[in-house]
C-alpha cells in the first residue's frame, strides 16, 4: 500500500515538518493578518475602496494559513486587531499605520511596502521548502501578492505619485525618522 501525502484525513500520513516550516507557517499567519489589520485600519482613515477589498482578501488569506497550520496541528495566535504575538511585527503594524495616516499617498505606499515585503518572505520560504502543502498555499498568497501589489501602485499613480518596489525600504526609512522626529515612537528596523 502506497503512503499518501497531503490533505490530512483519516489513514493519512502527513510529511513532517521541520522547525523553519513552522515557525514559517506561524510568522506567515501573523504577517496575512498585519495586511489585513492595517488595511483595515487605514480604510477606515481613507474613504478609497481599495483597503476595503484588499483587506477582505486578506481575512482570506488569513484564513489559507491558519487551514494550513491545522493541517500540521499547528496552534496560530488568535489576538484581537491591531494586536500579534511577534513583537517585530506588533511595532510594524504601529508603525505602518502611523505612517499611512499622514496622506492617501502614504496609505497607499504603506501598501506597496506590505506587499513587497509578503513577496518578499513568501519566495524566501518557496526557495528553500520542499513540502508540497506549503508550496500550494504560498504560491497562491504569492500571486495574490502580486495583484494587490499591482493595484496599489495603479491607484497610487492615479493620484500622481509612484513608489518602485525596490525603492520601499529607503522611503519607510525615512517616512520612520520623519515620524520619530516629531515625537512618535517606532521602530526604525522595518525591511
Amino acid at each position: 500500500m502506497k503512503k499518501q501525502f497531503g490533505k490530512n484525513k483519516a489513514n493519512t500520513i502527513q510529511p513532517t515538518l521541520t522547525a523553519e516550516e513552522q515557525a514559517h507557517i506561524l510568522f506567515m499567519a501573523e504577517e496575512e493578518k498585519l495586511a489585513q489589520d492595517v488595511y483595515d485600519a487605514l480604510g477606515d482613515l481613507w474613504d478609497l475602496s481599495i483597503f476595503d477589498n484588499i483587506a477582505n482578501s486578506e481575512s482570506n488569506h488569513v484564513t489559507s494559513v491558519e487551514n494550513l497550520a491545522d493541517q500540521y496541528a499547528i496552534v496560530t495566535p488568535d489576538e484581537a486587531e491591531g494586536i500579534f504575538v511577534n513583537p517585530e511585527l506588533q511595532a510594524m503594524y504601529d508603525t505602518l499605520v502611523a505612517i499611512g495616516s499622514q496622506s492617501i499617498e502614504d496609505a497607499l505606499k504603506v501598501g506597496i511596502a506590505i506587499e513587497t515585503l509578503d513577496i518578499e518572505d513568501l519566495l524566501a520560504e518557496m526557495s528553500v521548502t520542499q513540502n508540497t502543502d506549503l508550496l500550494s498555499t504560498y504560491n497562491k498568497l504569492f500571486s495574490a501578492s502580486e495583484n494587490h501589489l499591482d493595484a496599489f501602485s495603479n491607484t497610487l499613480l492615479q493620484q500622481g505619485d509612484s513608489l518602485l518596489p525596490a525603492d520601499v525600504a529607503d522611503w519607510l526609512a525615512q517616512e520612520t525618522i520623519d515620524l520619530q522626529l516629531i515625537g512618535q515612537t517606532l521602530t526604525t528596523d522595518l525591511f
